[in-house]
């Protein structure tokens, strides 16, 4: 669905009349933290494993979030469409000047180059260099099985991954790397292998299997995984 189907169909459901721009906006954090407690009691009642309706549950949620930063972008004159851009153009001013993470609205201002960031940067080739930061890939698995969620669970950031498979003639390949939380978006099991020579071997191997891929994840079988490699910078 685009932005202006979004914001066609719901230009007649705003119901209140008095307090423009501070009724949405005050609704939208009532609306942030209806998700913000949907999580916590994920926590509490759950051991922290998102089942299928409670992902539902915080779904319908952010639809009441989006459409509070609707209202109230509509409110001042804007549209969906202006937001997007505000914040793209927000994160690429970051990401220009290596600011990204910290905080503070205006802290791209006040960056400063670390010395040995610089001399790293400096060796490597320019392909491996985004506005100042360096290229890392790493191989991101997706896990359809039924125990998914529980095996994400486990896992904590820097954990030692051990990948096992077999090829179409029945020849193991077995590989250590860590768990990085680069991003769980993408629902998938992020593993750097510290080499790009590495990495692309793996890769290759993977390339020529056929369907009826098996792969041992800590020592535990998953039938149904989808694979690709996933490039960010630090």
């Amino acid at each position: 669905m685009e932005a202006k189907e979004y914001e066609n169909f719901m230009s007649t459901s705003k119901v209140y009349e008095d307090l423009p721009i501070i009724y949405p906006a005050l609704g939208l954090n009532g609306e942030a933290g209806e998700v913000a407690d949907k999580v916590k009691k994920v926590l509490r009642d759950n051991n922290g494993i998102f089942e299928k309706k409670i992902k539902q549950d915080i779904l319908k949620e952010l639809a009441d979030t989006l459409w509070y930063i609707w209202a109230t972008a509509d409110d001042m004159g804007y549209t969906l469409s202006d937001v997007f851009e505000a914040g793209i153009k927000k994160v690429k001013e970051r990401q220009k000047t290596n600011t990204v993470h910290g905080s503070g609205d205006d802290r791209e201002r006040e960056i400063k180059l670390d010395k040995e960031l610089m001399e790293k940067i400096s060796s490597l080739p320019e392909k491996e260099i985004v506005n100042n930061k360096v290229k890392r890939s790493v191989l991101n698995l997706k896990i359809n099985d039924s125990n998914e969620t529980f095996f994400y669970m486990v896992l904590h950031a820097n954990q030692k991954i051990v990948l096992e498979f077999f090829d179409d003639s029945n020849n193991a390949n077995r590989y250590e790397g860590i768990y990085k939380c680069v991003s769980r978006m993408d629902g998938g099991l992020i593993i750097d292998f510290g080499e790009e020579t590495k990495l692309n071997e793996i890769t290759d191997k993977l390339n020529k299997i056929g369907k009826n891929l098996l792969f041992y994840v800590n020592g535990i079988q998953y039938k149904k995984i989808t694979y690709s490699i996933i490039d960010y910078y630090v």
